[in-house]
């Protein structure tokens, strides 16, 4: 994950193979097949967002924990630059944040509530079991000090 990648649209009667050039080709370089789930897991393992299921319209990159993106600075600005800053000033009120269970034998699948110190603030967005690091993950947009 997190390396370049393409999506390739193709006629449906060439793509059985348009597939085998690929795996041949592939070998070489040391190409593996990977499905969906092993490819979330590897997702939710770096934190990486994905739009529709951890952030949405309703999210601002702030709150998305991606403030690395911003061009603050950029000549002209942008559309919805000077809301961020308010935000930025203000202090969020709510941040998706990035959660590796202690315990590898609790599985967690999705909106599972979330509780802080016996209070329940919120319910997880995505989780799997992050196999690489051998631990349940979970993302789930949590109320920051700012809103308590």
């Amino acid at each position: 994950m997190g390396e370049l990648g393409y999506e390739l649209y193709i006629p449906t009667e060439f793509a059985q193979s348009v597939y085998d050039v690929i795996v041949s080709a592939g070998r070489s370089f040391g190409l593996r097949l990977a499905g969906y789930h092993a490819l979330n897991s590897l997702r939710m393992e770096k934190a990486y967002r994905h739009w529709g299921h951890d952030i949405c319209e309703e999210d601002t990159p702030l709150e998305a924990g991606l403030q690395f993106a911003i061009a603050w600075n950029k000549p002209g600005g942008f559309v919805g630059l000077e809301p961020l800053r308010r935000q930025r000033e203000a202090g969020l009120r709510r941040r998706l944040v990035a959660i590796a269970l202690e315990r590898a034998d609790r599985l967690l699948y999705h909106n599972e509530p979330i509780w802080r110190n016996g209070e329940l603030v919120d319910g997880s967005l995505p989780a799997c079991f992050g196999h690489a690091i051998g631990a349940a993950l979970v993302s789930a947009t949590l109320p920051t000090a700012a809103r308590r």
